[in-house]
């Protein structure tokens, strides 16, 4: 009886651990996308990216404060980094620009370099040169093919 026990238990066993791979992948998210060789989808999203690193906490957030277009309360404690002017390491900035809006932008310029349809080829050139020039703007000589 034992050795019937043994063998429905390790054949159950062998079942279940060979028939997991599809069933527990159950997870995925219609909504989302995934990844995409379309260029028109790309570049809203480098577009928001860069957007959003001009307007962010270093730049924009900073910026305002350090140019005084808004302050805060004396009393008040949650921006005193900036009020005082004391300097922040723009990391988040830098992060932000090369590794996500010059890789969208570099993808999108390696997608849609057909002679037939140039036009988001051009639009990410475009992109790429404001990006490049304000950061040279912003910490000066960049590393171009070393980076």
């Amino acid at each position: 009886m034992k050795k019937h026990i043994l063998k429905f238990t390790l054949i159950a066993l062998i079942f279940v651990a060979g028939s997991c791979d599809e069933y527990l992948d159950i997870n995925h998210d219609p909504d989302v996308l995934g990844t995409t060789d379309a260029p028109e989808i790309i570049l809203p999203s480098a577009q928001v990216n860069l957007a959003n690193n001009l307007m962010g906490w270093d730049l924009g957030f900073g910026g305002g404060y350090w140019n005084q277009y808004w302050t805060q309360s004396y009393t008040a404690s949650q921006f005193k980094t900036l009020c005082e002017y004391q300097e922040t390491s723009f990391q988040d900035a830098y992060q932000g620009l090369t590794a996500g809006t010059l890789n969208d932008l570099k993808r999108i310029k390696s997608l849609s370099a057909d002679p037939d349809n140039l036009g988001y080829y051009y639009i990410a050139e475009a992109m790429e040169i404001f990006t490049w020039q304000l950061m040279t703007d912003l910490w000066g000589d960049i590393p171009y093919t070393e980076a």
